[in-house]
């Protein structure tokens, strides 16, 4: 019949002798039909299921998203360097833990920084408080601190020296020498250099080597030398003053020693002239112990 039909047949009589068998067939048409439209209902229900668990899973994911996607693009400024930004404490349990530790983490990076820049000022005033001049060098020979007398020595401006090599900053082979040397051998090495710019120096420099590089000290000493030029050439005009009266009274001494027969006049002629030469050097004596005075450290002017 091409059709689905239900049969169920049972047997008729006693079971040891039966009498036949009692067949009946029902169509499946109902059954199909009622099975159809379970299947439809199970469907509509697998479907609604489906539908309500999806919005359901869309509202648990944008709280659960949203807090974090506001954690994540604060994280990105935070590491960009905008410490002010803090996190809003939102969403699940687990969320608000974690904006929590973001914004202890912030907070904790910030102090940390502060404290760095507190640190890194406080030590550039300290150079630049030194008289001496300071370079830093890192250990690829690049400039990365000068203070303020470097910079005056060097005829430099800051942001002209970080990063430069002391050959650049200073077009000077005996500055690159010393350089080279203390970094090479792992000593000190000292040295003096005759800068020509911005003006004439005598500059002693003292290079440092160090784990990350090598420090550079220079000392101005032009004035000293100038003292010492000054000094030399006031013993050599001193040593040439004494040099005439000493002659003059060795010969009329020498004369009076060696006749004393000498004529009234002319014996005192003679000790008039030792008397005037004695008296020229005592003036000349006078005059440095005043100068060596005026020098001294505890003379007080007022």
């Amino acid at each position: 019949l091409k059709r689905n039909i239900a049969y169920v047949a049972v047997r008729w009589g006693p079971d040891t002798a039966p009498i036949g068998v009692v067949r009946s067939a029902l169509w499946m048409t109902q059954v199909e039909q009622e099975q159809t439209r379970g299947y439809q209902r199970l469907l509509l229900v697998l479907l609604g299921s489906l539908a309500f668990s999806t919005l359901l899973g869309y509202v648990a994911a944008r709280r659960v998203a949203a807090p974090l996607a506001k954690i994540s693009d604060a994280a990105e400024e935070i590491a960009g360097g905008a410490l002010s930004i803090r996190v809003p404490v939102a969403g699940d349990p687990e969320t608000r833990q974690l904006a929590m530790a973001v914004n202890v983490l912030t907070d904790s990076l910030q102090g940390k920084i502060s404290a760095l820049e507190d640190e890194r000022r406080g030590l550039a005033r300290l150079l630049d408080g030194i008289p001496d001049g300071v370079v830093a060098l890192d250990a690829e020979g690049g400039v990365v601190r000068i203070n303020r007398t470097a910079k005056t020595l060097l005829g430099v401006a800051d942001r002209e020296a970080v990063g430069k090599t002391p050959l650049e900053l200073l077009r000077h082979p005996g500055l690159h020498a010393l350089v080279d040397a203390a970094v090479t051998r792992g000593e000190v090495a000292v040295g003096e250099l005759r800068l020509r710019e911005p003006e004439a120096r005598t500059v002693s420099a003292g290079v440092v080597p160090v784990d990350s590089g090598a420090v550079v000290l220079l000392h101005d000493v032009t004035r000293l030398r100038r003292l010492e030029a000054s000094r030399r050439e006031m013993v050599a005009n001193v040593g040439h003053e004494l040099r005439t009266p000493l002659a003059s009274i060795l010969g009329y001494v020498e004369t009076l020693l060696a006749d004393p027969h000498l004529e009234s006049a002319e014996h005192r002629r003679f000790l008039e002239v030792v008397q005037r030469n004695a008296r020229r050097l005592e003036r000349l004596v006078n005059d440095l112990s005043s100068l060596a005075r005026l020098e001294a450290p505890e003379t007080n002017f007022t």
